[in-house]
C-alpha cells in the first residue's frame, strides 16, 4: 500500500513519517499542496494524510483534486484548528477522519488500521469480481472451441458477455503452446497470475477471451467490429510469451500462431483448430524459444531419402550421412508446416536403419542400451532438431569419424575398429590399443601419425568430445555423458571438455540455446 503525507511543518512531517506502520511499503511526503498533488499523480496513493492549512494549495482543495482523480483514495485530515467549517468540508469530501494536533500516536494508528482493513476488503472484493468475470470468459471460450457454436449453453454463463461475443461481426483465434522437455508437460505447472495474463491480452483489445486449456495450451479469441491487426497482435503477444517463459524457465520454447479471421462463431472451432495444429508444428520444429507465426501452407510429408541415407551408412560415408540428415531437417523446418506424426515416423525409419547397420559387436554404446531402450528414449524427444541430433549420435556409434582415408592400411583400420568398439571404455588408451595390435606404444604412435597426420591420443579425445556435444544437446545429464564418452568421472569430463572447447558443458549448451534464440541457421555437428 502507498501513503502520501502533506504537511508544511518540517518536524511534524518527519515525525509522521516515523509513525507510519510497515504495511505501507511506499511512503512519500510533501511540504505544500501543489507538490503533494504532483507526487500523488505520480504515485497514485491509497491513503493521504493531509494538513488542512498549507501554502500554495490548502488541504481541502488538495483533497477535492485528489477525489476527482482517485475516487477510492482514503483521506485523513490533520490540523491545529478545531474549526467547524473545516470539519464540514472534510465531511463533504468523505474523509475517513480528522485528527487534531498534537497527533495522538494511538489514534493515528487506529485510523490507519481501519483504513487498511477497508482497502484489503475492497481489494478482495474486486479480485473476486475479476476472477468471476475471468471464469465466465474462460468457460465461454472453452465451449466455443470444444463444442462449436453452442448458444444455449454459452448464454447461461453471462448473458451480456456471451451475447456480445456470439453475435460479433468478426473473430480472430490465437493458439499459444508451451513445449516442455521430454515430449510432455510440467508436473509442477505454474504459469502466472491469470489476472496478469488478462491485463496483457486486454492491452491488445478489450474484446478478448482466453482459456487455459491445459498445462501446455492457451486459447485466445479477439472479437468485435474492429479486430487487432496482425502487427498489433504480434506486438501484444510478445510480453505474454516472455511472462510464460520467465515463470517456467524449464520450458523449451513458447510459440503462438495467429489464425485466420472468420465472420461466424460457428466457424470458429475449425479456424482455431488450424492455428492449434500450426503452433504444434512450430514447437516440434524447434523454432526460437519465443516464436509468433501465422498459418502457412498445407502439411507435406518429408521426402523419402532413406535409401540414400542407408547407402551412405553402409559405405561408411558417415559425415555425408549426417550432412544429408541435417540438410533435410533444415528443409523440413523451413517448409514452415507439416504433419508431426509423418515426420516422427520418417525419423523413426532413419533411426531403425542406423540400428540395422550397427554391428552388434562394434558399439560400446549398444552394449549398455538395447534397441528397445534407444527407441523408447527417442519417442520422448520433443523437437525435430532433437530427433536429428539423436540419430547423429547413433551414426557416431556406427563408426566415429576419424577423417582417415578410405585406402588406409590394415593397421590403421584395425586401430579404427578397436576405438569404435571401446570409445565408452575409460580404459581406452594408446597403450591399450598397442597391446591389442601387438606393437610397442611408441612404434604404433609414430606409424599412425605418419599415415593419418594425427596423434592417437588426440583422435580419442576429439571423438569423445564430439560425442559429448551431441549428448549434451540431446538433454543427457553430465554424469551419463561422462560415462557414455569414456571419462572416469563427471569432474574429469568437465575439465577435459572445458580445456578442449574453451567452455564448460553448461556454457556450451547455453550458447547453443542462445544461437537458436537469435535464429541462427541449424547446422549439423561434425
Amino acid at each position: 500500500m502507498k501513503l502520501l503525507i502533506a504537511e508544511d511543518e518540517i518536524r511534524a512531517r518527519e515525525g509522521l513519517v516515523h509513525l507510519i506502520p510497515p504495511i505501507f511499503n511506499e511512503v512519500r511526503a510533501a511540504g505544500n499542496g501543489q507538490d503533494a498533488l504532483a507526487i500523488a499523480l505520480e504515485m497514485q496513493p491509497d491513503v493521504v494524510l493531509c494538513d488542512v492549512r498549507m501554502p500554495k494549495m490548502n488541504g481541502i482543495e488538495l483533497a477535492r483534486q485528489l477525489r476527482l482523480r482517485f475516487p477510492d483514495v482514503h483521506l485523513l485530515f490533520i490540523s491545529a484548528y478545531s474549526d467547524k467549517e473545516y470539519l464540514k468540508s472534510a465531511i463533504s469530501i468523505q474523509a475517513d477522519g480528522y485528527l487534531e494536533k498534537p497527533i495522538d500516536e494511538q489514534e493515528l494508528l487506529d485510523y490507519l488500521g481501519r483504513i487498511t482493513s477497508a482497502i484489503t476488503a475492497r481489494s478482495l472484493e474486486h479480485r473476486q469480481n475479476d476472477l468471476g468475470e475471468l471464469f465466465a470468459r474462460q468457460q465461454l471460450l472453452r465451449i466455443l472451441l470444444q463444442k462449436g457454436d453452442s448458444r444455449e449453453e454459452s448464454l447461461a454463463l453471462n448473458p451480456s458477455l456471451t451475447h456480445a461475443v456470439l453475435y460479433a461481426d468478426h473473430y480472430l483465434p490465437v493458439s499459444i503452446r508451451m513445449q516442455w522437455p521430454g515430449n510432455g508437460a510440467s508436473t509442477q505447472y505454474g504459469l502466472f497470475s491469470e489476472i496478469e495474463l488478462a491485463e496483457m491480452l486486454f492491452r491488445i483489445s478489450q474484446n478478448c477471451l482466453f482459456s487455459i486449456l491445459s498445462e501446455s495450451q492457451i486459447g485466445v479469441l479477439f472479437y468485435g467490429d474492429h479486430l487487432p491487426s496482425a502487427a498489433e497482435c504480434r506486438a501484444g503477444l510478445v510480453p505474454v510469451l516472455k511472462a510464460i517463459r520467465e515463470a517456467n524457465p524449464q520450458v523449451l520454447n513458447v510459440c503462438a500462431c495467429i489464425g485466420d479471421p472468420c465472420d461466424s462463431s460457428a466457424a470458429l472451432y475449425n479456424h482455431y483448430h488450424a492455428s492449434h495444429l500450426q503452433v504444434l508444428w512450430m514447437c516440434f520444429a524447434g523454432e526460437a524459444p519465443l516464436s509468433i507465426g501465422t498459418l502457412r501452407h498445407s502439411p507435406m510429408p518429408p521426402e523419402d531419402r532413406s535409401s540414400q541415407f542407408e547407402t551412405l551408412l553402409r559405405t561408411h560415408q558417415l559425415n555425408a550421412a549426417k550432412q544429408l540428415l541435417w540438410s533435410q531437417t533444415n528443409e523440413i523446418i523451413k517448409g514452415g508446416s507439416g504433419s508431426i506424426e509423418q515426420a516422427r515416423q520418417y525419423y523413426e525409419l532413419l533411426l531403425s536403419i542406423c540400428l540395422r547397420v550397427t554391428s552388434p559387436d562394434h558399439s560400446g554404446y549398444r552394449a549398455t542400451r538395447t534397441s528397445a531402450e534407444i527407441m523408447n528414449t527417442f519417442s520422448k524427444l520433443s523437437t525435430l532438431p532433437e530427433l536429428c541430433r539423436f540419430i547423429c549420435v547413433r551414426i557416431d556409434d556406427i563408426s566415429p569419424s576419424m577423417r582417415i582415408d578410405a585406402d588406409s592400411t590394415s593397421l590403421v583400420r584395425e586401430v579404427q575398429d578397436f576405438i569404435r568398439q571401446n570409445l565408452s571404455d575409460p580404459a581406452l588408451s594408446v597403450q591399450a590399443i598397442a597391446d591389442k595390435v601387438g606393437l610397442s606404444e611408441n612404434y604404433l604412435s609414430a606409424q599412425f601419425k605418419r599415415e593419418t597426420g594425427q596423434t592417437l591420443h588426440k583422435v580419442i579425445v576429439d571423438l569423445r568430445i564430439e560425442r559429448a556435444k551431441y549428448l549434451l544437446l540431446n538433454h543427457y545429464r553430465m554424469p551419463e555423458v561422462a560415462q557414455r564418452c569414456g571419462f572416469s568421472s563427471a569432474g574429469y569430463f568437465h575439465s577435459v571438455f572445458k580445456k578442449h572447447t574453451g567452455l564448460s558443458p553448461a556454457a556450451f549448451v547455453e550458447g547453443s540455446r542462445a544461437r537458436a534464440e537469435r535464429g541462427d541457421t541449424l547446422k549439423g555437428g561434425d
